[in-house]
């Protein structure tokens, strides 16, 4: 026998010694609500590939350790009952990824530094995780690691995780970091995040960071940065550059939800950006010139800016498809379009201090969605230019000169 699975049998306690299959390759417990125990027999499967106990929610007894060298894949996602993982016997170089969401997992071992083969390490939603061992960053292949702490968190995640080990030792091939919710060390975790070379997404959305740190410029080959609902953050010091001839970096970056945010830097050197979200930063006051310039970008949001009241004086966004400026109630201009900007369909103006377009206005020649109630005076655009449509009924009619 090499395949044993059990789907949502609810009656299921626990799972018997499994010393007489020595050649079982997979072994699925998914949703079984019931199941309790599994026996420790299991840690020493010695051909066992796969191992899910997906959803079972009452689990609370793994076997006290895994020397399962051929183990590939660990699923322990939705175990909210379980708090302690196994202890790992020896090198597991085969297993290449752990999942262990929404556990009620506490800590992991610190021999988990024995996974040397691990890629992906998901721990989202444990809203126990209180400490994390540093040898994680050892992991020279891991490319993928996930946390989402609870909100707020329980307690800080050990900082050890960010603070040891010299450079030299740290995770190279990691691409992927999320550190969601979480308490984040002022002192050596930001200062080196250049450590992370190859690092293509970061997210730090909803921790308590201030500031990045000039050291983020050294990313060259991220893609995508998340600081959504980092509620303390105050500024952006520095982003990545494109210094390297046809690099695709930084294309998406979410500041929206930052109450503390008061300027958008110089965006010059990022020019590959397709996506600026910016909704809902109570305290922006002022747009870098530099964003109106940026060829590539697609989707600009700004919606909920209640304290906005600068733009980039010109927009010459010949990508930009979608803009929105709704609730930015302090916001009095709107800025000159500059020719080429053929792709832009949406705007968004309601509750705008907006009362007057610029006649170059015109040159939005492909606008098909235009949202305004506050524009009392006409522009001098010709009204042919514009083909509007609106499913909310809220269409500025009247405002154009024939």
């Amino acid at each position: 026998m090499t395949i044993v699975q059990f789907y949502q049998c609810k009656f299921l306690t626990e799972v018997p010694d499994f010393s007489s299959i020595p050649n079982l390759e997979e072994l699925t417990l998914q949703n079984c609500k019931g199941l309790v125990e599994v026996h420790d027999s299991v840690g020493f499967l010695d051909k066992l590939v796969f191992l899910s106990l997906q959803g079972c929610s009452n689990l609370t007894t793994l076997p006290r350790s895994l020397k399962l060298r051929s183990l590939k894949w660990l699923d322990l996602g939705g175990c909210s009952s379980l708090e302690n993982f196994p202890e790992i016997k020896r090198k597991m170089e085969r297993l290449r990824c752990i999942i262990i969401e929404h556990c009620g997992i506490k800590e992991l071992p610190s021999s988990i530094g024995y996974l040397i083969g691990l890629h992906y390490l998901y721990l989202e939603g444990c809203k126990n995780l209180v400490d994390l061992p540093s040898c994680i960053l050892q992991l020279r292949h891991l490319e993928s690691l996930s946390i989402h702490c609870s909100e707020p968190p329980p307690a800080p995640v050990d900082s050890s995780i960010l603070n040891d080990g010299c450079f030299s030792e740290m995770v190279l091939a990691l691409e992927i970091l999320k550190a969601r919710n979480c308490v984040i060390p002022r002192s050596d975790f930001l200062m080196r995040l250049h450590c992370f070379s190859k690092l293509e997404e970061l997210d730090l959305s909803g921790s308590d960071i201030v500031s990045l740190p000039t050291c983020i410029k050294r990313l060259v080959g991220l893609i995508s940065l998340h600081l959504d609902y980092c509620k303390k953050l105050k500024e952006i010091l520095e982003l990545p550059q494109n210094i390297r001839k046809g690099s695709q970096n930084l294309l998406f970056m979410d500041f929206s939800h930052c109450k503390f945010l008061r300027t958008i830097p110089d965006l010059t050197r990022i020019p590959n950006l397709k996506e600026l979200i910016l909704s809902c930063c109570e305290n922006l006051v002022e747009v870098h010139n530099s964003v109106g310039y940026l060829d590539k970008l697609v989707f600009w949001l700004l919606d909920g800016c209640s304290s906005l009241r600068k733009l980039p004086r010109r927009l010459k966004l010949r990508s930009l498809e979608w803009l929105n400026l709704e609730g930015c109630s302090r916001l009095q201009n709107f800025p000159e379009i500059e020719r080429g900007m053929e792709h832009l369909h949406e705007l968004h103006l309601n509750s705008t201090a907006i009362e007057e377009l610029p006649s170059s206005i015109g040159y939005l020649i492909g606008l098909s969605h235009f949202v305004s109630r506050r524009l009392q005076k006409p522009c001098a655009s010709p009204k042919e230019h514009f083909s509007v449509a609106t499913s909310k009924g809220t269409l500025c009619r009247g405002l154009f000169k024939t």
